[in-house]
């Protein structure tokens, strides 16, 4: 996938010197021992625990941290072989047997076997549970490194659910460890299999890791990382220019320009899968304005995105679809012009020349709550479209009041829960 050929790109700021969070190569950083970072979300308590983590791929983050899979999206494959060295997969598609890694170790030394695999399936409650418990028929462990689960129908789609963004079920946790102190007391102090152990967390505030010395694949060169929650991405900068930490997450808006200019600082672009759009549920209900596709094709094209997006999210493009430019299990089609003349028109067609008040809508942030970001991009459509010519068509959006970012999240895509229920009005 080309760069910039999505609506979102990840910005990260270093400086200069500093240690890229994906890179380990040895550093001044790496010789204190201690890496710093600042990210522009929150963390939930219950990241930390494999069984009840959902979709949201934020809510990940913890889990490549502190914890490790059967298998997982690696650089060097989508289905890279992890705590399972390998697996077979029976012709009708019912049973699938994993060889285990020996000699993986629990933080807390317990050796990982099929018994914890078979624990971790069965506590597993996250987002796709029921209709996975359902589906399966039993589950095995033939000796302590062979993990069989056997589904009553077929189902070939199986290694998609666990990889991140569908589940994390196949996460690994210790089964001792878990029966001695319990779930709420393991949500306190998770253990895994991961690269760091755990050390602290605060709710809002940061969450520390040190490296595991025995972690199975190699010992990470980096001994403690501290990664802190800031809203605000003028914290975040500040951060970064003083040297409190050495890379900050989501430099957009006026401090990606910032960034650019200031020689300390070094600036790295990513290319995301992420992708941000608006779904009217009430198009479903006839008495809705939004039933009309005439409507919908005019709020489209009132939308001036590439500038929106120029200060939201450098370096992305608009996209007209869920499916991504590269994407072949997608059909990518060209984004909807600015033509706001069509739109009024159009409008007026639907019998809405004086608009109309359009409810409540999902503001749908692709597969990364990028919280504060999100509101930006709504408030940048509100006030892009309403400071044009008289005639205009434009929407109004309007966050529900009294929301707490730092306290409220959207189940759905882990961010602020108001980025994705706006109240909309249309005006013509």
């Amino acid at each position: 996938m080309r760069k910039g050929a999505i609506v979102l790109t990840a910005v990260a700021v270093l400086i200069l010197g500093a240690l890229p969070f994906t890179a380990f190569e040895a550093s001044a950083q790496t010789q204190r021992g201690v890496m710093k970072g600042a990210w522009h979300f929150n963390i939930s308590a219950d990241w930390l625990d494999p069984s009840i983590t959902s979709p949201p791929v934020p809510q990940f983050f913890p889990l490549y941290f502190y914890h490790d899979a059967l298998l997982k999206p690696m650089p060097d494959a989508l289905y890279s072989p992890c705590l399972a060295e390998s697996w077979t997969i029976s012709p009708d598609y019912r049973i699938y047997k994993f060889k285990l890694r020996k000699g993986v170790k629990f933080h807390n030394g317990d050796e990982m076997t099929a018994e914890d695999v078979i624990f971790t399936f069965k506590r597993y409650k996250g987002g796709p549970a029921a209709m996975l418990h359902e589906r399966i028929e039993k589950l095995e462990a033939e000796g302590p490194y062979l993990f069989t689960v056997t589904f009553k129908k077929p189902f070939p789609d199986f290694l998609e659910y666990l990889l991140p963004g569908a589940s994390s079920i196949a996460w690994i946790v210790p089964k001792r460890y878990i029966e001695k102190v319990g779930d709420a007391e393991y949500k306190r102090h998770p253990i895994g299999c991961g690269p760091y152990k755990f050390v602290e967390f605060k709710p809002g505030v940061v969450f520390i890791g040190e490296a595991f010395e025995n972690y199975w694949r190699k010992v990470p060169k980096v001994k403690r990382v501290e990664i802190y929650s800031v809203i605000e991405r003028a914290t975040r900068y500040a951060m970064a220019t003083r040297g409190e930490v050495d890379w900050a997450l989501s430099m957009t808006d006026v401090f990606y320009e910032k960034v650019k200019k200031d020689p300390a600082l070094r600036m790295l672009t990513g290319v995301s899968p992420n992708h941000m759009y608006l779904y009217m549920a009430a198009q479903w209900d006839p008495k809705s304005p939004w039933s009309d596709a005439r409507v919908r094709k005019a709020a489209s094209l009132a939308i001036e995105r590439k500038p929106l997006i120029d200060v939201v999210f450098p370096e992305g493009e608009p996209i007209g679809g869920l499916g991504l430019p590269g994407d072949h299990e997608g059909v990518s089609l060209p984004p909807d012009p600015y033509e706001p003349e069509r739109a009024r028109k159009l409008m007026a067609d639907a019998g809405y020349s004086k608009g109309f008040q359009g409810g409540k809508i999902v503001h749908i942030p692709g597969t990364f709550g990028y919280g504060r970001d999100d509101r930006d991009l709504l408030e940048g459509h509100r006030n892009n479209l309403r400071g044009g010519p008289p005639g205009k068509v434009y929407l109004d959006y309007a966050a529900p009041d009294g929301q707490d970012e730092r306290r409220n999240f959207c189940r759905f895509c882990g961010g602020p829960e108001h980025q994705c229920a706006v109240e909309l009005s249309v005006r013509a």
